[in-house]
């Protein structure tokens, strides 16, 4: 039997200034594939408040990730570099 060999995923993540823009931007990933998953980090200020929401996509199809990036820039997010990404989630 052979061992089954798993597509290693890839990511794309967004910061908005408002957490409606970034649930519009999962609604409209959602209408491309079932296979996206979502992760959403709120980033406190020093007086509690939310000063933005990261929404990150996890995907395993390499062709998805132009139209999660798309889907991001239309609902008015701000894409993050994927070494930022990884800086920030190493630390």
């Amino acid at each position: 039997m052979r061992g089954v060999r798993r597509q290693p995923s890839q990511s794309v993540a967004a910061a908005f200034a408002q957490e409606r823009d970034a649930s519009y931007a999962v609604r409209l990933m959602s209408t491309a594939s079932s296979e996206i998953r979502f992760t959403l980090r709120r980033v406190m200020g020093e007086d509690g408040d939310v000063q933005m929401v990261v929404l990150e996509a996890s995907f395993r199809d390499p062709a998805l990730a132009s139209r999660v990036e798309t889907a991001m820039e239309g609902a008015h997010g701000m894409l993050i570099p994927a070494e930022a990404l990884a800086a920030a989630k190493a630390s």
